[in-house]
């Protein structure tokens, strides 16, 4: 029997990807690819374009070179038809939710359903019970976003995200501003959903520590350029400095305390530039 040598198209590839921000580069001539089907963690300090990474990945912004390919279709050349068929199949989980705060835990996760589907209100009630279920908070369904923990939150966030059975789920900073045991069940949560729905996961976060626990890949940005990549086991055996230092969250390191500026001395006004 011949095995086939057809190699899978990575459902998140960036060809030499650049990004500006007027004269200042956030991302700098960036190729990579997303294994599928497993999560990937983007660690890097604030500032280093992890942000802006998902943000091109969503067609909300466009590089400024290069390609963002979604499933081997260039996301910055579609139509906005196309971009729009493609954000789909995409869930997002933002920082801190983003839960619309006038609807009840219920019609937050039920949104994306009759916003983008044409199915009917009984299934629809179903769908959303179903999701709510998965993250452990069908039993919440009736309460308002004010009334809910901030684990509670991301929880419906979650279930939001996933409400349209979407191939890649992305996670802007999901640990952020949680309890170690909301932290545990949130990264419980995304674990046992891309295994149990078969999806690509991309995880933003600073969170180290936990993040290394749940994810299969790790890409380390610095700068807007990729220092590394790789297993957990090898981003924590990694000798390169800047590494090291982010995941040990070492203060003395390549990366420094002081943003670049002219001499204290200057600044005070006791000697002159140059």
């Amino acid at each position: 029997m011949v095995k086939s040598t057809t190699k899978a198209i990575p459902i998140i590839e960036f060809s030499s990807v650049s990004f500006s921000y007027g004269d200042r580069r956030i991302i700098k001539d960036v190729s990579i690819s997303l294994p599928p089907k497993k999560i990937t963690a983007i660690f890097g300090g604030s500032g280093t374009g992890k942000t802006t990474f998902l943000r091109l990945v969503g067609g909300q912004l466009n590089p400024s070179k290069g390609d963002v390919f979604f499933d081997g279709k260039s996301i910055n050349r579609m139509k906005y038809s196309d971009l729009y068929s493609a954000r789909r199949r995409m869930g997002m989980l933002f920082q801190f939710g983003a839960l619309f705060t006038d609807l009840s835990v219920f019609d937050n996760v039920a949104f994306p359903l009759r916003e983008h589907t044409n199915l009917p209100s009984r299934l629809i009630d179903d769908l959303v019970k179903m999701k709510l279920h998965a993250v452990g908070l069908r039993g919440a369904a009736s309460l308002k976003t004010a009334e809910l923990s901030g684990g509670m939150a991301r929880r419906v966030a979650l279930a939001r995200a996933i409400a349209l059975d979407p191939e890649l789920i992305m996670y802007d900073e999901p640990f952020t501003g949680l309890d170690p045991i909301a932290t545990s069940v949130i990264a419980n949560l995304i674990q046992k959903l891309n295994s149990a729905l078969g999806i690509t996961s991309v995880l933003v976060t600073h969170d180290v520590e936990v993040s290394l626990k749940i994810v299969d890949h790790c890409i380390v940005m610095a700068g807007g350029e990729v220092i590394g990549q790789g297993s957990p086991e090898e981003i924590r055996k990694s000798h390169n400095p800047q590494i090291r230092q982010f995941i040990k969250g070492e203060i003395d390191g390549p990366v420094p305390l002081h943003y670049p500026s002219e001499t204290y001395e200057v600044d005070l006004g006791i000697k002159h530039a140059g």
